[in-house]
């Protein structure tokens, strides 16, 4: 994972070798969004998380340093 902070925003990257839908599974379900979507030594709580059209998602990362 690559990680680029721009003024307020932080661009997370990351390349996926797996089957399309999994990748799609892994971004659309809370449980298996929690254990990826962060920089190592952080982690991911969701909060709400709705993937249909008009939803809406919150959620935070936690982590106890500054990633590098």
């Amino acid at each position: 994972m690559s990680i680029d902070v721009k003024e307020n925003k932080i661009i997370f990257k990351r390349t996926f070798k797996a089957p399309i839908n999994d990748v799609f599974d892994a971004y659309t379900n809370p449980s298996l969004f929690e254990q990826w979507f962060h920089p190592q030594g952080a982690k991911t709580k969701v909060y709400r998380f709705n993937t249909e059209e008009g939803g809406e998602a919150f959620f935070a990362i936690e982590t106890s340093g500054v990633a590098k």
